[in-house]
């Protein structure tokens, strides 16, 4: 019986090892993966893949408004009697147009051209 246990208990510690070996191989692991990845996705792009520090964006914004205003002095007229008060009143119209353009360009860098981040 006590043979029987202590194998059992050599079992636990010999799976509890491996299990903390493969824990602590997880970021060696994870990375190879990212590398295996990456490196597949640099062949089908062919080496022009996006990248964050291989993109350079320009961008253009032109905003033109015009406005224009005008006012005209009209004699006020008696609804009533439909003839004219003598008083004056404005009358003020004004249009307002606005226009924005967009000029976005792209230029994409070569991945070797990219600066390392690890």
């Amino acid at each position: 019986m006590r043979n029987k246990a202590q194998t059992t208990i050599e079992y636990f510690v010999m799976l509890g090892i491996i299990v903390a070996g493969l824990i602590g191989m997880q970021v060696y692991l994870k990375r190879s993966m990212q590398g295996k990845f990456r490196l597949a996705a640099d062949e089908l792009s062919q080496g022009i893949g996006y990248s964050p520090g291989a993109t350079i964006g320009f961008s253009v914004v032109t905003t033109n408004t015009v406005e224009s205003s005008a006012s005209e002095r009209i004699d006020k007229i008696n609804e009533e009697l439909g003839e004219p008060t003598g008083d004056k009143i404005t009358i003020t119209t004004s249009d307002t147009r606005f226009n924005q353009d967009t000029d976005r360009t792209e230029q994409l860098l070569s991945l070797e051209s990219e600066p390392r981040r690890w």
